[in-house]
């Protein structure tokens, strides 16, 4: 079965594997969607890392600034 996440596998295979793995879920356990749905923003996080796109310390004097400590 093809997947409608398929093109991210060329640049970001994890994006792809997580956005397969809730496509494949969404009929026989929404919960289980739901979940790996809740990883893809965790995932472009760390991309956004990993090619230096979010400076982490910059993200975290932001959290640091906050009157709740919680990032």
């Amino acid at each position: 079965m093809k997947s409608n996440f398929e093109f991210l596998d060329r640049y970001w295979p994890a994006l792809a594997q997580i956005g397969a793995a809730a496509e494949s879920y969404v009929y026989s356990d929404a919960n289980a969607c739901l979940y790996k749905l809740g990883m893809v923003p965790n995932e472009i996080f760390s991309i956004g890392l990993d090619y230096r796109e979010i400076s982490l310390y910059t993200y975290l004097l932001r959290c640091e600034n906050r009157e709740t400590y919680q990032c």
